[in-house]
């Protein structure tokens, strides 16, 4: 995404780098990856900290970002961030591990529950609250 925006000419470029940032999905992964890793005591305080410093990340990269602007444009603050994206790709190959459970343990279902079951999404969005804000972090593509 931040590659589309970095060689954007036109309006056309700026849309397909919007569309490609849908599937950009750097927290989940992370979320993913610390639920493999780390053991049910934990677990919360991992997720805990990993959603602080995501939330930092945020402030911090914004405020940078908007200088670099300032300083230069916004194509070579999306190149900057394209060169982020991509140098990182070697240490997630060689820090992350591909799961870190037995085999057993990822085979074993944790319910019988269908994949495609709506009624866990049902129950979590007939909360008194939880629609306007699901409905906000689904059209700002703010991870909720």
């Amino acid at each position: 995404a931040h590659f589309f925006l970095a060689i954007a000419d036109s309006v056309h470029y700026v849309v397909i780098s919007r569309v490609c940032a849908l599937f950009m999905a750097a927290m989940q992964g992370c979320q993913m990856v610390l639920a493999d890793v780390s053991d049910s005591k934990s677990r919360a305080a991992a997720l805990g900290k990993l959603g602080a410093f995501y939330s930092l990340g945020l402030i911090v990269g914004s405020l940078t970002s908007g200088y670099l602007i300032t300083l230069f444009s916004t194509q070579f603050t999306a190149w900057i961030a394209t060169f982020g994206s991509v140098s990182v790709i070697p240490l997630i190959i060689y820090f992350i591990p591909a799961s870190v459970k037995s085999e057993n343990a990822r085979l074993t279902p944790v319910n019988n529950a269908s994949l495609f079951d709506l009624s866990p999404w049902m129950h979590v969005l007939s909360i008194p609250g939880v629609i306007p804000i699901f409905t906000i972090c689904l059209l700002s593509g703010i991870p909720g």
